[in-house]
């Protein structure tokens, strides 16, 4: 059964090896027929959404269309979005089947098991969404083709794996561009390395611009905040160039900033770049928040200050969350008000954000869900 399997392989230690998911992919590659058109999509925010946008799209204008993305929320199925719903169970067990009739596929990680299980899922589609995990050269999505290269915003994350300055981590990122490729937003030193890289690939670069009268029409239409329409932009740049339109439905994916009810949102930022954009929307909210140890929670705390009047920290039995105390000396050295989250009916006089890793946001769901 596929979700023992990866129950075991998640607990596995897989050490770094850039060459692996290669060595792997060449012995599978004759097993397999790939999607026609390869799409990448790499950065540290608004990955998901700029994926699911053009996925949509795609659908809706006739085409079979796969998005890999991750992590999920619930289901380990959610990594896999086909047309418009994630895989059912009965296909997905048979991907899982399928690999397992190779003994050389035991050596994969967890992420490059998911994304194996992506391409078997995506036999002869018309497209291939692909969403990069942490990285971009050395990411497993890499070991393929692509026809065009998305980049939404790049900015800190993953420093333990990425480095520790900003040209650090888009060199290592942009140097995985292929095809056509897209630049969403981003800070100068950013474009200029993509400039750098592509001029040696002999690769065309596209700019993100204002937003075109489709998009705004569909950000006003479902009223999409700030950072969502320039995620959708950035999407109908890719799109006009295959000459697909714009979505006309919802965006069908959870946590991106989701109101539950009129005061309640959640989030799954869970990075500076995220915090950023919760400031440029809120005032004055109770934020409901937890964190894992590995992050720059210091940094994220100290951007949302300026907005947030209490922050209620939520209980998450996870090995990957930053202890309690480490937690609760943070704020006391910013001099944010907190306390714990108790479960108890929030107040119609206040606006709640949870906001932070997907684990917090899957534990609270589950709890209001129950709830209602």
């Amino acid at each position: 059964m596929l979700k023992e399997y990866m129950d075991k392989k998640g607990n596995e230690y897989a050490p770094f090896d850039k060459t692996r998911v290669h060595r792997i992919y060449a012995l599978l590659k004759p097993h397999i027929k790939e999607a026609k058109y390869r799409v990448h999509i790499m950065g540290t925010n608004g990955k998901g959404s700029t994926g699911r946008f053009i996925t949509q799209s795609l659908h809706e204008a006739g085409f079979s269309v796969l998005h890999f993305t991750s992590p999920h929320l619930f289901e380990y199925k959610e990594r896999f979005f086909i047309n418009d719903k994630d895989v059912d169970s009965k296909t997905l067990e048979k991907a899982h089947e399928f690999l397992q009739s190779f003994d050389f596929i035991t050596e994969a990680s967890y992420f490059e098991y998911s994304f194996f299980l992506c391409l078997v899922l995506a036999k002869g589609f018309d497209y291939l969404v692909a969403e990069a995990g942490v990285g971009g050269e050395y990411d497993a999505t890499s070991c393929i083709s692509y026809q065009a290269s998305i980049y939404t915003p790049i900015d800190f994350d993953h420093k333990d794996y990425l480095g520790d300055t900003l040209e650090s981590i888009a060199t290592t990122k942009l140097k995985a561009m292929q095809g056509l490729t897209f630049i969403g937003k981003q800070q100068d030193i950013v474009k200029n390395i993509a400039k750098d890289i592509a001029r040696t690939k002999d690769i065309k670069l596209v700019f993100q611009t204002s937003p075109c009268n489709e998009v705004k029409a569909y950000a006003l239409k479902y009223h999409l905040y700030p950072f969502l329409e320039s995620n959708l932009t950035l999407a109908s740049l890719f799109l006009d160039s295959i000459k697909v339109p714009l979505l006309t439905k919802p965006l069908s994916l959870r946590g991106r900033l989701e109101r539950l009810k009129e005061n309640l949102y959640i989030d799954v930022g869970h990075n500076a770049h995220a915090a950023r954009n919760l400031t440029s929307i809120f005032k004055d909210i109770v934020l409901i928040y937890n964190t894992y140890k590995d992050k720059d929670y210091e940094e994220i705390l100290k951007i949302l200050k300026p907005v947030v009047k209490e922050v209620l920290i939520y209980k998450v039995d996870n090995y990957r969350i930053l202890d309690l105390k480490t937690l609760q000396s943070t704020l006391d050295k910013l001099d944010i008000k907190h306390g714990l989250y108790n479960g108890k009916a929030l107040k119609s006089s206040d606006t709640y954000v949870v906001f932070g890793s997907f684990s917090l946001i899957e534990a609270f769901l589950k709890e209001y869900e129950d709830k209602k």
